[in-house]
């Protein structure tokens, strides 16, 4: 009986302190055209290339909002970019320079390249708001 009432509680109390929910505010997008496509990433070593969850958002100018639902607590970084040909990638010049928008959590800055995981990423341990402002 007593193992039945903690397996009980373990899961009526679980969703609470194993989940949470992750909003995203968007500013500075400069267009209606396209999409924007979210990343969030739970891994250094697959930042920027191995998605953890993904969201395409239709663009509006001005600002949008976003929202990753019931993530287990951990530590992640979001990246976006404005998809405005619609090709699903971040377009790029000869230089590797983005021609599309693009933002990080933190508002984490490119230094020679996109920034590292760990200036992007951010700790969940209950539900959490990132404002992202979108570069072109």
């Amino acid at each position: 009986m007593k193992k039945v009432i903690l397996l009980s509680s373990i899961l009526l109390v679980s969703p609470k302190i194993f989940a949470a929910d992750i909003n995203i505010d968007i500013s500075n997008i400069k267009s209606n055209t396209g999409n924007l496509i979210i990343g969030l990433f739970n891994s250094k070593d697959r930042f920027l290339t191995d998605k953890y969850k993904a969201l395409k958002i239709k663009a509006q100018v001005g600002s949008i909002n976003g929202k990753f639902e019931n993530i287990p607590n951990g530590t992640y970084a979001i990246a976006l970019y404005h998809d405005e040909n619609m090709n699903n990638k971040l377009d790029k010049n000869l230089f590797h320079i983005p021609k599309e928008g693009y933002g990080f959590s933190n508002n984490a800055k490119p230094f020679f390249g996109p920034p590292k995981f760990n200036k992007a990423q951010f700790k969940l341990d209950g539900n959490y708001h990132a404002q992202i402002n979108m570069k072109y």
